[in-house]
């Protein structure tokens, strides 16, 4: 599971490069990955499926521009991670862990997920 950390955080860093050009907000946009499932649990093995969730923090300043580098943090992300080889793709990513009533959103903002972590809309149990 330490390897998936580090895989997981230097995707995440060349996504936010990635986008960065676009989204000049990118680097300044507080942006998280939860470890949920097995990887969260430490628990990965050869077959596992990494599931995450994407949580974001707006910088005060741009709400809108903060929502939009975030998702497109997250886009980028999913695909570098999952993204197809010869041997077929990288990693079997599950990103659909999300509240129903965000069923919408690919990246939630923090307030949110506090807002909301002591209720089980997460598919979870709290």
């Amino acid at each position: 599971s330490s390897a998936m950390d580090d895989i997981v955080s230097d995707s995440l860093t060349t996504a936010t490069e990635q986008v960065s050009d676009r989204h000049g907000i990118a680097n300044e946009t507080p942006f998280a990955v939860i470890a949920m499932g097995k990887w969260g649990a430490g628990e990965l093995n050869y077959y596992s499926d990494i599931d995450l969730v994407f949580v974001h923090e707006n910088d005060g300043q741009d709400e809108t521009g903060s929502q939009a580098a975030a998702l497109a943090i997250a886009s980028r992300l999913l695909s570098n991670l999952s993204a197809p080889t010869f041997d077929g793709p990288t990693l079997n990513v599950d990103a659909d862990l999300r509240r129903d009533d965000c069923a919408h959103q690919q990246a939630q903002r923090h307030a949110d997920c506090k807002h909301h972590a002591g209720e089980s809309h997460w598919g979870i149990a709290s």
